[in-house]
């Protein structure tokens, strides 16, 4: 299989894509799973549903997401946390004193914002990830720490298992002024 040229980084592209540049409604992101998409489905409440144990990067068919998703996009909107290792670990991450005490069962208003953010390799410049920013702060949570784990879980499960489309639907075209250098 010959690698798709048109994806590979050239020197008169900028840097990174600015995705704030774009109409996010417009555009598709697409992830490979594991095998089939038919093999990988199961049907809860008359909605297909992927497997979440098989959701990793392998050679199989794609799944699109309206990048929308993804993009300043705000989960959970509500998270209770369950116990106090969840609440250190948010503490942790703000790197500053929560004033109210945790109490168990209590619902807190805490948040991730998603930023779909472009990271262009040698190979493929149109690659793209998803950090996990505390809301109305600038921490990105890292790969360690227990909250983002908790909120990983929670997207997997009710955003990229559940509102996968088998086919691309992005409507608009990425003019070249956006990725190109000028000049």
């Amino acid at each position: 299989m010959a690698y798709p040229e048109e994806i590979v980084s050239r020197s008169t592209y900028k840097e990174k894509i600015p995705i704030d540049a774009l109409n996010t409604e417009e555009y598709c992101v697409t992830r490979r799973i594991d095998g089939k998409i038919a093999d990988n489905v199961d049907i809860l409440n008359g909605r297909p549903v992927l497997d979440p144990d098989c959701y990793r990067l392998h050679d199989g068919e794609f799944v699109f997401y309206k990048a929308s998703l993804l993009h300043q996009a705000e989960y959970p909107n509500e998270y209770q946390l369950e116990n106090k290792n969840q609440y250190k670990a948010y503490h942790d991450a703000l790197k500053k004193t929560i004033d109210k005490a945790f109490t168990e069962g209590v619902t807190t208003n805490i948040s991730v914002t998603l930023v779909l953010d472009s990271d262009p390799s040698n190979l493929n410049y149109w690659h793209f990830v998803t950090r996990t920013i505390l809301t109305g702060t600038t921490v990105e949570l890292k790969n360690a720490s227990s909250y983002r784990k908790l909120v990983f879980s929670h997207i997997l499960c009710h955003v990229l298992c559940k509102e996968f489309q088998v086919q691309d639907t992005t409507t608009g075209m990425i003019s070249p002024d956006v990725y190109v250098k000028a000049g």
